[in-house]
């Protein structure tokens, strides 16, 4: 098979936007974007009638917490906080929303995300064809915007939508233009909004670099040397070593406690799988009163996006093109770093989710695989008795 064969297959022809300009792109990605922030508002100003209606989970719970965490900040003594390096980035961010209110984090999340949209399509002019372009950035903008988990935080501080911005330009400047150094650097800007995913775009930059400038065949090699790597040194054993190691070993025995750590491969695989596969195959949209939990349907979704978009990795990060790989192999080592954690945690996959969209927009192959797994497994799971517990409504 061809490179590209598979991505020739996009959802619809080119076509069907034809004659869309950069000026028309930027103002309808803009209108997805406000109607995604419309949605939010209503949902939940309106939480409490939707509830009566058998719904529940209108709000993500991190993000309620980092409105409160950016608020006391501002208000007492930052350097007093545990690992707030950590917190630095948010909580400069969204200072305006602890004078100005929700509206101000609103205005500054769909400012990021629209940028975010621009910067995605930036980077596929040197990576598609010219042609597919703006189609294949707009339906990316749409399945982002119109995820409810995005949707839900649309209102408060978080880290998602900022990260979302910071990855497309990392990538836009590593793999659209092959500034490696430049790319390195802003990837510790990441570290104040998520320390380990900043480690994670870092080994990626190693890995482009190893590309570059020794050839694919020296790069895949070192992408499958990842896994024995981190099985042979388990995250435990660093936890001294920095903060944010030490954090993510702490967190991990308190979700999942000791249950895989002498299990070494088995441990790894398992939190691979769940890291791939849990949002999708089996996901939780049932809270405890038996009412419809939105927000699970949101990590269902971005489940779905996930899956495709590691199947168009997977097949791209064998590709002879360059750009297309270097892609790939930044989806691909960042899955493996993040199951190199102590706990499955598929959501620090969301800062990808333009790039994910891929596998849903451009193959029709990887779209039908991932949505027919996506529906038929739950019903399984559910048959079996496999889903996680119910959610707390």
């Amino acid at each position: 098979m061809n490179d590209g064969a598979v991505a020739a297959e996009t959802v619809a022809s080119p076509a069907n936007i034809k004659g869309l300009s950069a000026g028309a792109y930027a103002l309808f990605s803009l209108l997805v974007i406000l109607l995604a922030a419309y949605c939010g508002v209503v949902l939940q100003s309106d939480w409490a009638a939707v509830r009566a209606l058998g719904f529940s989970g209108f709000f993500v719970p991190d993000a309620v917490g980092l409105a409160s965490t950016v608020d006391l900040a501002w208000k007492s003594d930052w350097q007093s906080w545990p690992h707030f390096i950590t917190l630095l980035g948010v909580v400069l961010l969204y200072g305006p929303a602890t004078v100005l209110g929700s509206w101000a984090a609103t205005g500054i999340n769909v400012l990021l995300l629209w940028c975010a949209s621009q910067i995605f399509l930036a980077s596929l002019y040197s990576i598609f064809d010219t042609r597919n372009a703006r189609q294949i950035a707009l339906l990316a903008t749409a399945l982002v915007a119109s995820n409810i988990y995005i949707i839900e935080i649309l209102q408060f501080p978080n880290k998602e939508i900022p990260l979302l911005l910071l990855s497309n330009v990392v990538l836009y400047v590593s793999v659209a233009h092959g500034s490696l150094l430049p790319a390195a650097v802003l990837s510790m800007i990441v570290y104040v909004f998520r320390d380990g995913y900043a480690m994670i775009l870092l080994v990626a930059m190693t890995l482009l670099f190893c590309r570059k400038y020794l050839g694919r065949i020296p790069a895949l090699i070192m992408l499958a040397a990842m896994p024995t790597f981190m099985i042979l040194l388990p995250i435990s054993d660093l936890a001294e070593v920095d903060s944010a190691v030490g954090r993510n070993v702490e967190i991990g025995e308190a979700i999942s406690g000791d249950k895989f750590e002498s299990l070494g491969l088995f441990s790894y695989l398992a939190r691979l799988a769940g890291n791939v596969a849990n949002l999708g195959l089996r996901p939780q949209m049932v809270d405890v009163s038996g009412g419809i939990y939105v927000l699970g349907i949101g990590f269902w979704q971005f489940g779905v996006v996930l899956l495709s978009g590691l199947l168009w990795a997977g097949y791209n990060v064998f590709s002879s093109d360059a750009k297309r790989a270097g892609t790939a192999l930044v989806i691909v080592a960042s899955i493996l770093g993040i199951a190199y954690g102590s706990f499955v945690q598929p959501r620090y996959m969301m800062p990808l989710m333009f790039w994910l969209s891929l596998g849903m927009v451009e193959s029709r192959i990887f779209r039908w695989v991932s949505l027919v797994s996506c529906t038929v497994a739950p019903m399984i799971f559910l048959a079996l008795g496999g889903l996680p517990p119910l959610a707390g409504g």
